[in-house]
């Protein structure tokens, strides 16, 4: 829950204790590069796997991705 509180507030994304309304319109909070913004700011902070898998969670519940994210391999972020 750490994380998903952790992502939720780095976006901007209103939450109680990392649950957000299901009806909420992302779209002002999902800003362009917003998921290279989280990946690089938590990377390190929690497992990548996991961090990945909430990345694209988001992307695919409030941002209607079609999809996957993953970062650039061989590029410091």
């Amino acid at each position: 829950m750490d994380m998903i509180k952790d992502v939720l507030n780095e976006i901007g994304i209103p939450n109680e204790d990392g649950f957000f309304a299901k009806d909420l319109d992302a779209a002002q909070y999902l800003s362009e590069g917003w998921p290279e913004r989280v990946y690089a700011k938590f990377k390190g902070v929690y497992p990548e796997s996991l961090l990945l898998f909430y990345i694209n969670h988001l992307g695919w519940e409030l941002g209607k991705w079609t999809e996957l994210y993953r970062p650039a391999v061989g590029v410091s972020q």
